[in-house]
């Protein structure tokens, strides 16, 4: 099967997913409050997480899987719900922090596993996603003719293009922190850990409602 991705197109998909993931989200706000207050590596992990979310939701769009998402769409809610109570976990804890040293174990690995989830958690509570690809990425290129090298450019196209973005946001909120002391990095962390608790309490009522739908 002739490849239906060119040049032109994979720049301008590129392009277009670096566009779209500077644009002010949750994922930012993770990625961002994980960084400033936890530090750098955080926020990184936390953008890993982002974009695993994003690539499994490529395949589904490109293996014409939408329809699994569909039929199983209660489970995605749930998974909704579930991400909203551990974003409410994370934001406590951010909070609670806002007032202490940063804890001495912080480079773990078990630590850095729950900012990877945290970001990968986020982005699996909105399974929309592979609707959104399903409509975005056809002015590129034409799905029913890719073939398995092209889903590989794709996919690394969303990593270099979304994780781009969100490693720079992560760079420089933890810059941010690192520069910002006493009074300001409390502040910083307090600010951080409320809207992470919103994002939180968004995801649980929107997973809650969703579910009641099924009753």
């Amino acid at each position: 099967m002739t490849s239906t991705l060119t040049l032109a197109s994979t720049t301008s998909l590129l392009l277009a997913m670096i566009v779209l993931a500077a644009i002010p989200s949750s994922s930012v706000l993770l990625v961002t409050s994980r960084a400033s207050t936890f530090g750098a590596r955080h926020g990184v992990y936390a953008a890993l997480g982002v974009v695993a979310g994003d690539i499994f939701f490529v395949l589904l769009a490109v293996y014409g899987l939408a329809a699994v998402v569909e039929r199983w769409s209660w489970a995605f809610d749930l998974f909704q719900l579930l991400s909203g109570l551990y974003l409410l976990l994370l934001g406590t804890q951010i909070w609670r922090s806002r007032r202490s040293p940063p804890p001495s174990n912080l480079d773990s690995s078990s630590t850095k596993l729950s900012s990877f989830a945290a970001g990968l958690m986020l982005t699996l509570a909105d399974q929309k996603a592979v609707f959104f690809y399903l409509a975005f990425f056809p002015a590129f290129f034409d799905i029913r003719r890719l073939t398995h090298v092209d889903v590989g450019v794709i996919a690394l196209v969303t990593l270099i293009g979304v994780g781009g973005v969100k490693v720079a946001y992560a760079l420089s909120a933890a810059r941010l922190g690192s520069a910002t002391a006493g009074r300001g990095k409390e502040i910083v962390a307090g600010t951080a850990g409320v809207m992470m608790l919103l994002v939180g309490t968004y995801l649980v009522a929107s997973g809650l409602h969703a579910l009641a739908s099924y009753v």
